[in-house]
């Protein structure tokens, strides 16, 4: 089943534990997904940028 919630996925460009095409395969399960990559975050993108998050999130929510 397709998720139908418009959804942003977050995903660092630098991230050694997954790779971007899984996140970029993670669209197809959503009739309504934004996929954003900070390419120069890891796996810990919310710590390492949290006013960027914070504002993609922020956005998302105002606008979904």
């Amino acid at each position: 089943m397709r998720n139908p919630a418009p959804t942003l996925i977050l995903w660092g460009g630098q991230d050694r534990f997954l790779e971007t095409h899984v996140a970029r395969a993670s669209l197809q399960q959503c009739d309504n997904a934004r996929l954003e990559i900070l390419p120069d975050a890891t796996h810990w993108l919310h710590l390492e940028h949290p006013d960027r998050v914070t504002a993609l999130i922020r956005h998302h929510l105002s606008t979904a």
